[in-house]
């Protein structure tokens, strides 16, 4: 358990954390399953995916800039609110038949949006709200929350409630981040990111260059980074096509849909309970080497069996590996991160990694459409191979201190 005297605080953010990522669940399940009942086939669907995390490219450094200078709580408070609004909106919109891929491209765009700003602000606030040697456990916590509601109820909810009908399924959704809103705006009363002084409020184009002479010149934070471009890549794509895989290939509805993505998250959600176990440098250091051939191991069994009981397995095995390196590399970049700099340094990371999930998606659904969707799982495992080798050296030659926090 936390200790500190701002547990109050972390019980509030740690609840609002989840209620969001129940509705960031709810969304995912939600968007493709409407633009796969709009008949939009395997490009269309990668369109909605795409257009939800495009906005990495276009604001996600900017916005790292404007976290060192804004409150950053305050930030999250704004983001859940207007994604309560937007998803309001579209559940007016299902419920009056005015639904098309141009609309969910518009409204995956707006929540991609407020999902930069959230993300970037939750993970440059957490160290001013835990002390540093608590990052792991804290950060452990977090993903446990976010993986069970994000992945694991959060789809399955989502594709019982859109059987029934898919404004319920919205309005649900809307629901939860106006709860997130609620939870953050009445419980979290935490330190903040400080206003730069008038001396301080360089140009944004200064700011920048700063976070990404930091970054660039941290090779073990940079490779981390690549090793996560890689997956990113690999996994935006494959899930961007998984609704058409389920559907073609395993003969799943709504229903099946969300269970074999929340099956999929199981593998995450063990890993985010024995993360904090895992505290040793040495430990750190042998995740951050593995994690990568694990998962292109799965993505290539998915790929020579998409049946059933693979494909669970494969995104079982991905789901642990995954969060296991990302609560170690975030844990980590949050230790060696200056804070007043750590805004711009996670703006570049996401801007990279987050950045990466449209291509994946976009590349997935142009190689389903021409080469058959069985094709998208043996091209994912080549490219985390590829993103493997390419950070293999750094990551080995890394003293095994330097993991420590």
């Amino acid at each position: 358990m936390i200790r500190t005297r701002a547990n109050r605080a972390f019980a509030g953010y740690l609840a609002a954390w989840t209620s969001s990522a129940l509705g960031d669940g709810l969304r995912a399940t939600a968007l493709p399953l409407l633009a796969a009942s709009l008949a939009a086939g395997p490009r269309g669907v990668a369109v909605v995916a795409a257009a939800g995390g495009l906005p990495w490219l276009v604001f996600g450094l900017v916005a790292g800039v404007l976290l060192d200078r804004w409150p950053r709580l305050a930030a999250m408070v704004a983001t859940q609110l207007t994604r309560a609004v937007t998803l309001g909106a579209l559940a007016v919109l299902v419920a009056l038949d005015l639904v098309g891929i141009p609309v969910l491209v518009v409204v995956a765009f707006v929540l991609g949006t407020c999902e930069v700003v959230f993300d970037i602000a939750a993970h440059s606030a957490l160290p001013s709200i835990v002390p540093r040697e608590q990052l792991q456990r804290a950060n452990s916590r977090l993903l446990f929350g976010e993986i069970s509601m994000a992945e694991l109820a959060g789809p399955l909810i989502g594709g019982v409630l859109f059987a029934v009908a898919a404004v319920l399924v919205t309005a649900v959704t809307a629901a939860a981040f106006l709860l997130a809103f609620g939870l953050l705006g009445l419980t979290v009363r935490a330190p903040s990111a400080r206003p730069g002084t008038a001396s301080e409020r360089a140009s944004i184009r200064l700011d920048l260059l700063a976070g990404g002479r930091w970054f660039f010149r941290a090779p073990t934070v940079r490779a981390i980074s690549l090793l996560s471009v890689a997956l990113n890549l690999a996994g935006g794509g494959f899930l961007a096509v998984l609704v058409v895989l389920a559907k073609e290939r395993l003969g799943a509805g709504a229903i099946g849909y969300g269970v074999l993505v929340a099956v999929g998250s199981v593998g995450g959600l063990v890993a985010s309970a024995v993360a904090d176990r895992l505290s040793g440098a040495g430990q750190r250091r042998a995740i951050c080497l593995l994690a990568g051939p694990v998962i292109a191991v799965a993505f290539a069994a998915v790929g020579a069996f998409p049946n059933w009981p693979v494909t669970a397995a494969g995104l079982t095995i991905w789901g642990a590996a995954a969060t296991l390196l990302n609560i170690v590399a975030l844990s980590y970049r949050q230790a060696a991160v200056p804070d007043e700099m750590l805004g711009r340094v996670t703006a570049v990371h996401r801007f990279l990694v987050w950045g990466a999930l449209p291509l994946g998606a976009l590349g997935a659904g142009f190689l389903a459409e021409y080469a058959g969707v069985t094709a998208v799982a043996p091209a994912a495992a080549g490219v985390v191979a590829i993103g493997v080798l390419a950070v293999w050296r750094t990551l080995s030659r890394a003293p095994r201190e330097q993991f420590a926090l």
